[in-house]
């Protein structure tokens, strides 16, 4: 039985989707967790054109979850699905905009696998925030009996306080993982594929040092396999 390919990739607003969806097209993943992309009135049409270049599905998100988006591979299926805005204060923080976030949750399977919980997800820039959507999104992702995967953009390094509490009911399968951001010489790990309750069986970095990666975006891509259990 072959591991679910799963990558998250902060693709900053699109800047070159052609670019972007050759990156996708050789990851071959069979879900796909995305950050910054459209937000705004038609954005579904804008991702599900990304999607169909990469030879993948638009799954949800964009607009309803404030810029994070699942695609999925044709093998791949999907169920119980949900994209959401996540809260933010009711006014601006001076200094700095006030930005929506939101995720996307779905159960994952690849044919003759039991189910995984996965999320794509990109936390604030305030760390008081992050927290509290840290909080939020524990609820909507972990169920009983089901592998937990969480992936996106933390905007955080490691042993922050939203890195704490996402050990709280997550692991980290690669602490000594290369850094993401900024794409052209990275030295920040920021995006990231956290599980629990199933085996991340392979997690690269290094393969997105590419052209098309730096034309794409400024964050790096995190391509990982995971062992799924068998329905």
């Amino acid at each position: 039985m072959r591991p679910l390919r799963l990558l998250t990739w902060n693709v900053a607003g699109l800047p070159d989707p052609e670019a972007a969806a050759r990156v996708l097209r050789a990851a071959r993943a069979d879900v796909v967790c995305l950050q910054e992309v459209s937000r705004r009135a038609g954005s579904v049409y804008r991702i599900s054109a990304l999607a169909r270049a990469a030879n993948l599905l638009f799954v949800a998100g964009g607009r309803a979850s404030a810029g994070t988006a699942l695609l999925g591979s044709f093998a791949a299926s999907f169920s119980d699905v949900s994209a959401f805005r996540l809260p933010v204060p009711g006014r601006p923080v001076p200094g700095r905009a006030r930005v929506p976030r939101g995720t996307v949750v779905a159960s994952v399977r690849l044919p003759g696998t039991a189910a995984v919980r996965v999320a794509a997800v990109h936390l604030p820039l305030l760390a008081d925030l992050r927290l509290r959507h840290v909080s939020v999104i524990r609820e909507a992702l972990v169920r009983n009996g089901s592998g937990v995967v969480l992936a996106g953009d933390l905007n955080e390094r490691p042993g922050g306080r939203a890195w704490t509490a996402l050990s709280t009911f997550l692991d980290d399968p690669a602490p000594g993982a290369a850094p993401t951001y900024p794409a052209r010489s990275p030295s920040t790990r920021i995006d990231v594929v956290l599980a629990r309750g199933v085996e991340v069986a392979a997690y690269d970095v290094e393969r997105f040092d590419q052209p098309d990666v730096a034309r794409a975006s400024d964050h790096r891509p995190v391509l990982t396999e995971i062992a799924l259990l068998s329905s």
